[in-house]
């Protein structure tokens, strides 16, 4: 699923089981942010694209979650904007950012265990720049 929420309603129906959520941002002065649910230390709770940040900060999220008739997965590929959601796409598809982390979430007889990955990048005319990663969750074994 390609899109936050209000891009494409499908992901709404993952949220609640996301640690990384999407949020309109409307107790935020409406700018949209990712909620960070449980923060491990030296993490914040809200990741938001700051109107006065100098470095044009965004975000985007890969979350693979089991599908709703627990039959298989789905990808989440989301952002607070289009570069957040075109810099989470383009970690997905590079092999040398996205293999190390499949292998961390790699369970029992190799199969991959839900996770949700926090990626970090730069908006600039619209488009990411430099995308690194900010966290990382994989559901436990």
């Amino acid at each position: 699923l390609l899109g936050s929420p209000d891009a494409n309603p499908w992901t709404e129906l993952f949220q609640k089981e996301l640690n990384f959520q999407f949020s309109y941002g409307s107790e935020f002065g409406g700018s949209p942010a990712i909620v960070n649910q449980h923060p491990l230390p030296g993490e914040r709770t809200r990741y938001a694209s700051e109107p006065d940040d100098p470095l044009l900060q965004t975000y985007g999220l890969i979350a693979y979650r089991p599908n709703l008739g627990g039959t298989g997965h789905v990808l989440i590929i989301e952002g607070v904007n289009m570069a957040g959601t075109q810099a989470a796409g383009a970690w997905l598809l590079n092999p040398d950012e996205m293999g190390p982390l499949l292998e961390r979430a790699k369970g029992p007889g190799g199969v991959i265990r839900p996770f949700e990955i926090l990626i970090e990048t730069r908006n600039i005319a619209a488009n990411a720049s430099r995308p690194s990663i900010v966290s990382m969750r994989i559901a436990p074994l």
